[in-house]
């Protein structure tokens, strides 16, 4: 099933023997678009900290109690690792501290959101600018990710100064940058193909090829909200 990213904000999360928080942001990689890290503020539990939960240890959401489960009891989680500082999260650090079975040490407590050059905050990514190759299209609106594997499948970008409707869901294989400091999200695409779904004029990269490009101008999907 899929889900809008920014509809998870304010789920509450459950461990086995009681109430954690409630969802904040979800950390993504920007090298293969997958969710790696729930980020949970626990109020008077650790007031200068977030609790940051790998996808491994949550449950389906709960579109009717508005909440996630872990597999993880209240105990293990405060036990868990404390970073003073940045946290230098990595898939190096998934793999060699986070077990696939539950244990303490599963979740760690930060008081930074991430380090790694790779790890981005969907919250803060919502609003960037998106550009196609020959101009401004609209701004990131959400992200639709998987809960299954934690893929986000589609940018929700809003169109609506510009497009035939006003969302437009394109898969991540069509962003060729992203400009973090400008907050800007540039295309590999015209607006023409943007807007007939189809392929026109891409501007392939090294590490995308033609049958890519194609593949994902085909899942261009737009959607009337």
């Amino acid at each position: 099933m899929l889900w809008n990213a920014s509809m998870m904000k304010g789920y509450l999360v459950s461990g086995i023997d009681g109430h954690l928080g409630t969802v904040s942001d979800l950390l993504f990689d920007d090298t293969d678009w997958k969710v790696r890290w729930l980020v949970v503020s626990t109020g008077d539990w650790f007031p200068n900290y977030d609790v940051l939960l790998p996808v491994s240890v949550l449950r389906y959401p709960d579109p009717s109690r508005h909440q996630f489960g872990v597999t993880l009891t209240v105990q293990q989680i405060r036990n868990s690792t404390h970073v003073e500082g940045d946290l230098p999260v990595s898939r190096q650090v998934e793999t060699d501290s986070l077990p696939h079975h539950a244990t303490a040490g599963s979740a760690v407590l930060s008081m930074s959101k991430h380090n790694d050059p790779h790890l981005r905050s969907i919250e803060a990514v919502i609003g960037h600018r998106v550009h196609a190759m020959d101009g401004l299209i609209g701004h990131v609106d959400d992200f639709l990710v998987h809960d299954v594997d934690w893929n986000v499948e589609f940018i929700k970008v809003d169109t609506r100064n510009w497009g035939p409707a006003c969302r437009v869901l394109l898969p991540p294989r069509l962003i060729r940058k992203i400009d973090w400091p400008a907050r800007l999200v540039h295309l590999g695409v015209d607006r023409k193909t943007i807007e007939n779904g189809s392929p026109c004029n891409p501007a392939v990269g090294d590490d995308v090829t033609n049958d890519d490009m194609l593949l994902a101008c085909n899942d261009i999907r737009w959607v009337k909200e």
